[in-house]
Parts: C-alpha cells; structure tokens; sequence
C-alpha cells in the first residue's frame, strides 16, 4: 500500500466496535482519542493494541456551547 484506506489522522476521536453478541447491548466504545496511525489501523491510549480501521467509526463533532446576553 503506498497510501492510507482510511481518513483517520492523530487527534480525531472514534468509537470501537465490539465483538459482543447480546441482544441490547451496546456494540460502540468510546469516543477515544486516536494516538498513531498506520495504512491500515490505529492505536488509541486505552487499548494496548492496534485497531484495524474497519471496527472504527468518527465520533461526532462536539457541539459548543455559546453564552450570549439576551436583552
């Protein structure tokens, strides 16, 4: 591979997918903070592994609170 198959870059946070199969359960962790990349993976500080990007997805943008003076 000469290139990256995934947009992921060091800062972005992401949810984990997990191999759990019960019913009502929650099948996504995190948001984690990613820390390296390779082509095909990523490492997060709460896991001593590497993570293949496939059982990765974007954690949306948090949202901003802003305080303004209504009057």
């Amino acid at each position: 591979l000469e290139v990256p198959v995934h947009d992921f870059q060091p800062g972005d946070y992401v949810y984990v997918k997990t191999w759990t199969s019960k019913p009502l359960q929650e099948r996504w962790k995190g948001p984690f903070q990613i820390l390296l990349t390779t082509f095909t993976a990523i490492k997060v500080a709460e896991s001593d592994a590497w993570i293949h990007y496939i059982r990765v997805k974007k954690a949306p943008t948090p949202w901003k609170i802003i305080s303004r003076d209504l009057k």
